[in-house]
């Protein structure tokens, strides 16, 4: 291939303009996210069934829709959620499998039973969870006029505005109240006329209606009747007369009739003022950057139009850390190169040798990309990575090879000659060690599990440049060599110790050669020690093996994004107003810290439970951004929690928005049947946990029980006085809950039309003992004469895992703990726990199980990548044994980095693992390019340990500027701090630590290794020749005695 393209010139360079257009047009057809579209194996079922109870939602939904789908395959674990109204059944498919046939099948079997449901249920609906339908920017709408005079302005001007732009999928908001008709009956009145709460509701119907009455013929022509009996104003319903015996009474008599608003449920501010919040959502496969942008610049248009006096702020941007961390990536992108381009000219001392090494990266970049769009992959944190860890490893084809022409053309070759001798000479080393690089990563494409899904498209990125890199390599350096490269630097200057000049390049290479000398002088006394080098090596296995405790682990490295959410959970029960003081007081501590950017709270329902129905009014959630170049987001967490810590009887839970999270960090699950045997042990746990240091957010799922009163219906008695149940629940519900009797429309608008007692008897407990129900002869029946009142606790919600009851116990982690070792202590604690008959508590699902799980799939891809490089390596050298030499390079990287991690603080991660893998293809690299000489040298027939010096001290220039190249280049990246970088960063210090420990051994070990190996061959050579003689000798003895007889 290098022969034709010194040959073809023209040719190649044609291919290549076209690889450039290509691959130019296709990058920009690439869709850019933040993660790699990962199809998260989760999807729900959601059914809701007005008023029922936990208990009953459990025995009538959540058992049957459970049971339908347990025959589902691929099936993970079938977890659900039972609560007041709600039923919300959670599967977790094994990754992988394609979610779409998923849902359907989910679809057909709850079709299938969907008919024994109870009739008051909705009809169940199957959700997929996706990452990406996250809002792609929240904005908060603020004034100075009342909240609810913002709302409409909202609802005509902002919302189809944001709506009509391309991509975005729904504009959702929340905060403010509806418009209400109240209608508010006087007790008293209503039981002197004898009037029940239902003829009320009968006749504000029956009054209010229109509809089409047929039609009438007038000559040819046919024309519709309609009649029009619809409330046209507020008022108008004050006029409706209510039937009493023979005559009527006008509603307005006996009660009061108002447009007001909806009871406040939910309570939004944004920085301390009431607004409405407002969720743009992009649709599905559409691009986060370009939508967020669109939105962005359509903001301005709005904001012309919006009122004086109001506010539209943009609360969060998601495309915001996409850029960010694609920039950064550029960035570091670009300075490699430029650090890469340095390295290589000192070395090379000639500006057009670097031109030529470095114009393979943006080539092979571009010829990436357009695989990567035939394939289908996103520009995303984790591909662009993949290209970034890749940079080194694209000059160190062309290096090998232009260093070779070097050498070429120093022995006097012409310059075609020695381009087509010197591409040669290293062309089966160049490819074995790009076939190194690509089969590395093979073994990760094919990984099972959240880790095989989010480091596929690293993985893939990796093989592709590699193949693209080789390709360019192998085509562009020899013809630009033959054609570019008229004259070579002078090297004799370099070790005659003549130069007198000032140039530093020169130098540079001056002290090359003496550091060259050195390294030869030692290696001699390496070969000659052997014992001693592999003394020493094993001495630095010991030490580094003592750092191993120093590691941290996690499994998806946190990156401190800025935010953080507190979420707040009051007593069952607690009011609104109660709740929102107990808030106050959180937002006024936030308030003070001193980089705060934005607050947005929410209490009360409303804000992100849209899963599984309404939160109740004890609940409240705070979502906190601060400015850029804010102390570190968990200090400030920290500082928070201590001071929240005094607020008696709220449940607060601070967590920093950590970028991808996966589940808590610790995770108890406590199955088992009776209620309340789990509740003691639930609370014992979480006692227990609480006390291990290095835990916060102790929750249980097992939420405290709240009180009810049940009114229970005496049927008998009720009958006597012709009351059904029906009656006596649509009597109490009127009272305390007050109902809907119709609807009003003005415009577009419908508004509902309230009938409820007085605010003041609504809530008291005395008024529920003393309800007088009036039946239809005008009797009026007290409710404790029909009906027992009795008092119960029922539990909040009731959860499942595989089909038996379970509670599960959650907690996170803060900045002081790890989470191996806090769990080895949930561990212990589990052991030591007395469990009764019937009841177990295990710790899966959590994220430590994902970890561990992961970190075994990917240490198995590692094995497997190690055997592939021997595989291939074998097949190179067709050679059994030289493999082994070079995989001897691979144990001494465990050195570089265990240092790496300890001396940067940074965990062992997925990424980690990931940085290893590419590493192993890194270092095996270097030991293929100086034992493939080693054994040319020796075809040659030069003696063997000169064989070895000479190879090795001749390699030493390719191997220092491939290492260094690599090394320099990432280090941008594994030393930069900001969004974005917390997931790479750990893969470029692996990179960086792993490659210039494993480079400095390697240089001494492989040659003694190769050695100490090459030694037992000769000895069985030697002994095989050596039986073979006395064979031989035998044979002729044998001979000589048969020629005497």
């Amino acid at each position: 291939m290098s022969q034709f393209s010194i040959r073809r010139p023209v040719t190649v360079f044609m291919l290549i303009v076209a690889l450039l257009i290509g691959g130019g047009i296709f990058a920009l057809r690439l869709p850019v996210e933040y993660m790699p579209d990962m199809k998260l194996p989760y999807a729900a079922v959601v059914t809701s069934i007005p008023n029922a109870t936990p208990t009953e939602v459990e025995e009538l939904v959540t058992k049957p829709i459970e049971k339908s789908l347990a025959s589902i395959e691929n099936v993970d674990t079938i977890t659900s959620e039972s609560s007041e109204g709600s039923s919300m059944v959670m599967i977790q498919f094994n990754w992988g499998v394609d979610m779409n046939q998923a849902t359907l099948d989910m679809r057909d079997k709850v079709d299938t039973i969907r008919g024994s449901l109870p009739d008051a249920a909705n009809s169940p609906r199957v959700l997929k969870v996706d990452l990406n339908a996250t809002p792609v920017i929240t904005l908060a709408f603020t004034g100075d006029q009342d909240i609810n005079k913002l709302k409409p302005i909202a609802e005509d001007i902002i919302e189809p505005r944001l709506e009509r732009i391309a991509g975005v999928a729904a504009a959702n908001m929340s905060g403010g109240q509806e418009r209400l008709v109240k209608i508010t009956v006087d007790q008293a009145k209503l039981q002197s006329y004898g009037i029940t709460l239902d003829q009320i509701r009968q006749a504000l119907s029956a009054n209010n209606v229109a509809g089409s009455a047929g039609s009438v013929y007038r000559g040819n022509t046919q024309i519709q009747l309609r009649v029009q009996g619809e409330y046209k104003a507020v008022s108008e319903m004050g006029e409706t007369p209510i039937p009493v015996g023979k005559g009527s009474v006008k509603l307005k008599d006996i009660a009061t009739v108002e447009d007001s608003v909806e009871e406040v449920t939910t309570i939004s501010t944004f920085n301390g003022k009431p607004s409405i919040n407002i969720s743009v959502t992009k649709a599905t496969g559409g691009n986060t950057l370009s939508i967020a942008d669109s939105v962005k610049e359509s903001l301005e248009a709005i904001r012309k139009d919006l009122p004086p006096g109001t506010q539209l702020e943009m609360v969060t941007d998601a495309s915001k850390p996409i850029s960010d961390s694609v920039h950064s990536l550029i960035e570091h992108a670009i300075l490699g190169l430029i650090i890469a381009a340095i390295v290589l000219l000192l070395f090379l001392n000639s500006v057009r040798s670097t031109i030529i090494a470095t114009i393979v990266i943006p080539i092979s970049f571009v010829a990436t990309f357009m695989m990567m769009y035939f394939t289908g992959q996103t520009i995303n944190i984790i591909s662009l990575s993949g290209l970034l860890l890749g940079l080194g490893s694209f000059v160190d084809f062309a290096v090998v090879i232009i260093e070779n022409i070097f050498r070429q053309r120093h022995e006097g070759k012409s310059m075609l000659q020695g381009a087509i001798d010197g591409s040669k000479q290293v062309g089966n080393a160049v490819m074995a060690s790009a076939l190194a690089q690509i089969v590395v990563f093979l073994p990760v494409v094919f990984v099972d599990g959240i880790a095989g899904v989010m480091f596929k498209p690293l993985a893939l990125t990796v093989i592709f440049s590699h193949i693209a890199a080789l390709l360019v390599s192998l085509m562009i350096v020899p013809m630009l060599g033959s054609r570019w490269m008229p004259t070579v630097p002078d090297e004799s200057i370099y070790s005659s110790g003549t130069y007198k000049g000032i140039n530093p390049i020169v130098w540079f290479n001056i002290g090359f050669e003496k550091f060259k000398g050195g390294y030869r002088r030692i290696l001699k006394w390496g070969i000659n020690h052997r014992k001693s080098v592999l003394i020493i090596t094993l001495l630095m296995f010991v030490a580094a093996g003592a750092l191993i405790p120093m590691v941290k682990a996690e499994f998806i490295p946190e990156s401190d994004t800025g935010e953080f959410s507190v979420t707040v959970k009051l007593p069952n029960g607690t009011i609104l107003e109660e709740t929102e003081s107990v808030v106050q007081g959180i937002e006024k501590e936030i308030l003070k810290v001193p980089d705060l950017d934005k607050m947005t709270v929410t209490v009360g329902s409303g804000g992100l439970s849209g899963y599984s129905g309404a939160a109740p009014s004890n609940s409240a959630q705070l979502s906190v951004t601060l400015k850029d170049g804010h102390q570190p987001t968990d200090t400030v967490v920290e500082g928070l929690r201590k001071k929240f810590d005094s607020i008696p009887d709220a449940e607060i839970t601070l967590a920093s928005a950590t970028g991808l999270s996966s589940g808590s960090a610790v995770n108890i699950n406590l199955k088992g049947d009776d209620m309340d045997v789990l509740r003691e042990l639930s609370d014992n746990l979480v006692a227990d946990v609480k006390n291990i240091p290095g835990t916060v957010n102790v929750k249980s799922s097992l939420n405290a029980v709240r009180e009810e009163y049940e009114i229970t219906v005496n049927r008998e008695l009720a009958s006597q006085y012709g009351l059904s149940a029906t009656q006596i629940l649509s009597a109490v519900n009127t009272s305390f809950n007050g109902s809907v009797a119709t609807s009003y429309r003005t415009g577009d608008d419908q508004i509902d039309v309230k009938i409820s007692l007085p605010e003041q008897d609504r809530h008291d407990w005395s008024y529920l003992n003393a309800l007088r129900i009036t039946t239809s002869q005008g009797i009026d029946v007290p409710l404790s004469s029909v009906a027992s009142i009795d008092k119960r606790a029922v539990p909040d919600s009731v959860t499942r895992e595989d089909q038996t009851r379970q509670v599960q116990i959650t907690a996170d982690i803060d900045g002081s703990g790890d989470i191996l070792t806090v769990n080895q202590k949930i561990d212990a604690l589990l052991k030591s726990t007395h469990f009764p008959e019937g009841y177990s508590a295990d710790t899966g699902g959590g994220q430590n199980e994902q970890m561990m799980e992961s970190f075994i799939n990917l240490a198995i891809a590692i094995l497997l990548s190690v055997v592939l490089i021997y595989m291939v390596m074998a097949g190179q050298f067709e050679s059994l044994l030289t493999p082994f030499v070079i995989m001897f390079s691979i144990p001494p990287t465990l050195i570089g980095v265990l240092i790496g991690l300890v001396v940067t603080g940074a965990s062992l991660s997925v990424s980690a693992f990931t940085g290893y893998i590419m590493l192993v293809g890194l270092v095996v690299n270097n030991a293929i390019v100086m034992i493939d000489f080693i054994i040319q040298l020796r075809k040659e027939g030069e003696d063997r340990d000169e064989a070895i010096i000479h190879g090795a001290s001749e390699r030493l220039r390719p191997i220092l500027m491939t290492t260094l190249a690599t090394v320099l280049a990432l280090i941008p990246m594994a030393f930069a701090t900001g969004d974005g970088n917390e997931t790479q960063a750990p893969m470029a210090v692996v990179v960086v630590f792993g490659l210039s420990f494993a480079a400095l051994i390697t240089l001494i070990l492989i040659p003694v290794v190769y050695v100490i190996l090459d030694n037992i061959i000769q000895k069985r050579k030697d002994r095989k020749l050596k039986r073979q003689a006395k064979r031989q000798l035998k044979k002729e003895a044998k001979l000589q005695k048969s020629v005497h007889i």
